[in-house]
């Protein structure tokens, strides 16, 4: 969920390894100054939804994998449908009030996810097993106010997202 920074990291790398069905959710476009950190996307993509841009270049990465996208938020009452039945849900995105929702899908659903952010230079990741661990076990108060500032805020230096969404992939 999401195909920003982390999320092209992952789905290359998940992509290249031959994984058979992966789902997108993302809603937003691609932009031009993300694509220092977002290494599915060229400057001749900017203003194209970023699902529609990542099919075409996985799908040329590997033509075997089936991959879907979708150019919505992830809303809990769809999700719990569109997403029922899969092995792993990958957090690529950079707000807390996604990643709760995803953690609390990921609960009902009882599918194992992997969490990643990344600020500045720096990054997290983690894996979540709905019997044992939760992201609101990390994170019982989600942070507010601008503590925790987003990479459209705060920035990113290129490599990280490269760095952590492989290790969320591996």
């Amino acid at each position: 969920i999401g195909a920003g920074g982390l999320g092209c990291a992952s789905l290359s790398s998940l992509v290249m390894t031959g994984i058979g069905r992966i789902l997108i959710f993302d809603f937003d476009t691609v932009s031009l100054s993300n694509l220092h950190r977002q290494s599915l996307y060229r400057e001749c993509d900017v203003d194209r939804l970023k699902v529609e841009v990542a099919v075409e270049r996985l799908h040329a990465l590997n033509p075997w994998s089936r991959i879907e996208g979708y150019a919505q938020p992830l809303r809990r009452y769809s999700a719990l449908s569109d997403l029922k039945g899969v092995d792993l849900i990958l957090d690529c995105t950079d707000r807390f009030s996604a990643r709760a929702n995803i953690a609390a899908i990921c609960q009902e659903l009882n599918t194992p996810h992997v969490y990643g952010s990344v600020s500045g230079r720096d990054g997290q990741i983690a894996l979540f097993n709905p019997n044992h661990s939760c992201f609101r076990c990390l994170f019982p108060n989600l942070p507010t106010g601008g503590v925790i500032q987003s990479c459209d805020q705060g920035g990113v230096l290129g490599v990280t997202p490269q760095v952590i969404g492989s290790m969320q992939a591996q």
